[in-house]
């Protein structure tokens, strides 16, 4: 059957997202949703101390084969992560304590059990002897001299620090209008709504370890897993069925990722563990936590001049492998002036190491931090200046015509009106209606506010970019293996995982625009090491720029073929004939 696809074509069109019916009639399956024959859970024996030294672990009697301590676990080496950069230092993150427990909740023990309830009572029973010692919980005080150390050999608390200096910024001194202020962001987890889990076994038929991950991409996982647990890549298969959310927080490889994968090698049955929202809050990726000391230079006519001053991003107890938080300072201050015509710039970013559990990728990886505070700066700015917020923003604000603009610290801002934007929201609130409200006073006594934000969003960043920014594993491409089928229906496996994305509907819409082909005829594959393409999962806002253009290009090496076999067939030219509804037909005029 020919399609009769959108007057504007399948992608952009308004469709039922595919992968929804299954999820509304409760047919999505996660990682608890799996039954295993003989798969027993674990429960964790976690840190209650921030920062101590763990003097002994006691196994209750006629447990000790249940209860696996680091030493239980068999050879691992441990990843090194963060950028290869020989400033950035190395914070060696066991799967389980090796002696030292360096934030609450930080796993000690696993406990395995026929039951969840059974090995959480066994964990109970399990005695950890800790000497408590000094916390690090503030990350601008941990950068003082006298601060303790969360790692004994370092000089300091930071991981890395770095500068940004652009412009003259040594003029700024002598700037008719400054105010300094220190903005707070509070720690948060990421609270997807499926928490963390994983299940694994050793496949005796394919000689593997099968391991069931929610992770926003299993290649890279598989990488790391193999690496830690000297295994060759061939022998790892990583599997991620549906998965409930993740903002970043599953995008790197986790301690009980890796404790599980490890216990499995040992016990020849199944393992799993499921998080619980306890847990999650406690010990899963942390995320924000930023602290912004800074002063804004202007003229008296309200031109913003230049930024100078301190960013301290409190990034917790370890780096996370592969690339640690260190990016999110550099992103912090690099997008620090926003769209602002703001062209001097002198900042120095702490990247810090505290008793808190460590600091992953969450919604924007710093750049909200960075438009809070510029936002902030600019209000406080208007109000010292006795100006309107509003009229200040859109005296400052880079316009169309100026674009593309790049900014003093080498973002370029390619496309967009901010300046239309601005006058849209404005009218939108009606803001000379709400400034009257404030003026009269409310009826109640509450206090009501208006503010204005702009955002701006980096996205598709390639292998380039990457590279710069020494990563060790460098994503900076995606794949996709499209196949059609006698019947004219089409499998498209790809790279990237869906957590919500809309994947199943948005790349089929795509491979439907080369194909000519209803989407509902298409079948986007995903998530299972062994059949999908190399690929780096989904972050960063990339999976349409990448996995779609890279679906849309195995789509026309189809077409391709497909006609050079219908050419053959029907015994014309290639160029006679043409793609309709999956068929190779011959030019009507021809």
């Amino acid at each position: 059957m020919t399609p009769r696809a959108p007057s504007n074509g399948w992608i952009g069109a308004s469709l039922p997202r595919k992968e929804d019916e299954r999820f509304l009639l409760g047919h999505g399956k996660y990682i608890a949703d799996l039954r295993m024959p003989g798969v027993q859970d674990v429960a964790f024996v976690r840190s209650q101390v921030a920062s101590g030294c763990v003097r002994q672990v006691g196994k209750p009697d006629g447990y000790a084969e249940r209860v696996f301590t680091l030493a239980d676990l068999g050879p691992l080496t441990i990843l090194e992560a963060g950028p290869e950069l020989p400033q950035h230092k190395l914070s060696p993150f066991p799967p389980l304590a090796d002696g030292c427990v360096r934030y609450v909740g930080q796993p000690i023990a696993a406990c395995l059990q026929p039951t969840r309830a059974l090995a959480e009572d066994l964990a109970d029973r399990v005695t950890v002897d800790v000497e408590q010692r000094a916390a690090v919980v503030d990350s601008v005080a941990a950068m003082r001299a006298d601060s303790p150390r969360v790692f004994d050999h370092w000089a300091d608390n930071a991981y890395i620090t770095s500068t940004v200096v652009e412009g003259t910024p040594q003029t700024l001194a002598a700037a008719p209008v400054r105010i300094r202020r220190q903005f707070r962001m509070n720690r948060q987890a990421t609270v997807s709504l499926e928490c963390r889990g994983v299940l694994a076994y050793w496949d005796h038929r394919l000689n593997e370890l099968v391991v069931y991950l929610s992770t926003q991409g299993g290649q890279v996982k598989r990488l790391g897993l193999s690496q830690i647990l000297g295994l060759p890549e061939n022998q790892v298969r990583v599997i991620a069925p549906d998965i409930g959310g993740g903002f970043g927080g599953k995008n790197r490889l986790m301690p009980e990722d890796v404790a599980i994968a490890a216990i499995a090698l040992k016990v020849g049955h199944p393992v799993r563990w499921i998080e619980d929202r306890r847990e999650h809050l406690l010990a899963s990726v942390h995320a924000r936590d930023h602290t912004y000391d800074l002063t804004l230079s202007a003229e008296r006519d309200g031109t913003l001049l230049g930024v100078e001053g301190d960013i301290y991003v409190d990034a917790g107890a370890y780096a996370l492998w592969p690339t640690g938080a260190f990016q999110e300072a550099s992103m912090a201050s690099r997008n620090l002036t926003g769209p602002y015509r703001i062209r001097h710039l002198n900042l120095k970013t702490y990247t810090v190491a505290t008793n808190k559990a460590p600091m992953g990728p969450y919604r924007g990886v710093a750049r909200p931090g960075a438009c809070f505070a510029i936002e902030r700066l600019v209000d406080e700015m208007a109000r010292e200046l006795g100006r309107e917020p509003f009229d200040l923003r859109r005296q400052n604000i880079v316009t169309a015509a100026e674009l593309p603009y790049d900014t003093a610290a080498g973002m370029r801002l390619d496309t967009g009106d901010y300046v239309v934007a601005l006058d849209t929201a404005r009218d939108m609130i009606d803001l000379s209606a709400v400034r009257a409200r404030q003026a009269a006073g409310e009826p109640d006594g509450r206090a009501i506010g208006v503010g204005f934000a702009f955002y701006t969003e980096q996205s598709g960043h390639g292998t380039a970019e990457f590279a710069k920014r020494k990563f060790r594993v460098i994503p900076g491409y995606e794949s996709a293996n499209s196949r059609m089928l006698p019947d004219g229906t089409v499998i498209i496996h790809v790279g990237v995982q869906n957590h919500g994305q809309g994947h199943e509907t948005t790349l089929a819409q795509i491979a439907a625009h080369e194909l000519t082909v209803d989407p509902d005829r298409i079948s986007i594959r995903y998530g299972d090491t062994a059949t999908s393409p190399y690929g780096f999962g989904s972050f960063a806002s990339r999976s349409i720029v990448f996995a779609g253009g890279a679906v849309a290009k195995s789509c026309r090496a189809l077409v391709d073929k497909i006609r050079r076999i219908g050419a053959h067939l029907l015994q014309v030219d290639i160029a006679d004939t043409r793609i309709e509804g999956g068929r190779c037909m011959v030019r009507p005029e021809k």
